[in-house]
């Protein structure tokens, strides 16, 4: 059976959060190792049917606020140390976490980082009108070199493969146009590296994409390659964008309700089609974002995460885990 470590002190509403998204996953049949203040997820485990839950108490925790030369201090005695070097010990097949990304990545790259990648890369998904576009990196690395580009794209493309069941994903290079040639330094070295790394057949790369094609616009892209600073921003654009859309959607019909009599007879099919579009645009459904170059998958959730976020995260890890082990998801 799979198992799956979980930080359950990190995030803003931890441990409430990370207990309640791990009761919900009973459904799941996987074994989940809980790793925190035991006294407090006792409590909110309140006796409750928990049989594929297990806790180790940990003393400390990383605090969202945290420095960086805190946490690297204190990191092997965290809730977020333990559960990531957990994994790394091979008794779990991977992490969660909806705590200190930056912590997290320190963790990760600690006891789970492959030999043969310099950085690991965050990638999350940006949800289109068709299939989502795979972004990557989001946050994980500010100081990026074309050689690093060149790794994310192998990674992002690997990961994709896994994720969709779809061989040969599409890269391309996010930039300000899209002619050869576009871009600083480092994303001109970049193109030309993933252009000869593509030709060899190490993926399907398809030249520079403007920021359109990130939503969906244009010629449809798999995998986007960028660095974190970029990445990020328009990860929170994104964020930003889509709770404004559905709140404007739903003072339009308001609007329109009161202007149009035919508006309140169609108020199923209305209600049932903006649903649907809140689905799509909710972060909670994508669970977590993935941090890539690792030995064993290492997810790490928003902070805010509510506990159907977390459950999702684990269904997914689970759903990941199965495809590379060869095994058809449940």
């Amino acid at each position: 059976m799979i198992t799956i470590s979980l930080d359950a002190m990190g995030g803003d509403d931890a441990p409430e959060s990370i207990v309640e998204g791990a009761l919900l996953a009973s459904e799941l049949n996987v074994n989940l190792v809980l790793f925190g203040d035991e006294t407090k997820i006792n409590k909110l485990l309140n006796n409750r049917k928990a049989g594929h839950i297990t806790i180790k108490h940990t003393e400390e925790e990383v605090s969202m606020s945290e420095k960086p030369i805190s946490f690297l201090k204190k990191l092997k005695m965290t809730s977020l140390g333990l559960a990531t070097k957990f994994s790394g010990d091979d008794l779990s097949h991977g992490t969660i976490s909806a705590g200190h990304s930056g912590a997290s990545v320190v963790a990760a790259s600690k006891y789970l980082k492959r030999k043969d990648v310099r950085k690991p890369v965050l990638g999350t998904f940006i949800p289109t009108s068709e299939n989502p576009v795979f972004l990557l990196d989001v946050g994980a690395n500010v100081d990026t070199k074309a050689e690093d580009l060149l790794m994310f794209a192998k990674l992002g493309s690997e990961f994709y493969s896994f994720w969709s069941g779809k061989k040969n994903p599409t890269v391309g290079l996010l930039n300000i146009g899209s002619e050869k040639g576009k871009g600083d330094r480092e994303s001109i070295k970049a193109y030309d590296l993933m252009d000869e790394a593509s030709s060899e057949g190490l993926f399907n790369f398809v030249g520079n994409i403007e920021g359109r094609q990130v939503g969906g616009q244009g010629k449809e892209i798999n995998v986007v390659v960028c660095d974190g600073f970029v990445g990020n921003v328009i990860l929170k654009f994104a964020e930003g964008i889509a709770v404004s859309l559905m709140e404007m959607l739903a003072s339009g019909l308001k609007e329109s309700a009161r202007s149009n009599i035919f508006i309140p007879l169609a108020k199923g099919g209305i209600k049932k089609s903006l649903k649907s579009v809140k689905k799509r645009l909710d972060y909670s459904e994508y669970g977590g974002a993935p941090l890539l170059g690792l030995k064993k998958p290492f997810f790490i959730c928003h902070g805010s995460s509510n506990p159907k976020a977390i459950f999702n995260a684990i269904k997914h890890m689970k759903n990941l885990i199965m495809r590379q082990n060869g095994e058809k998801n449940d």
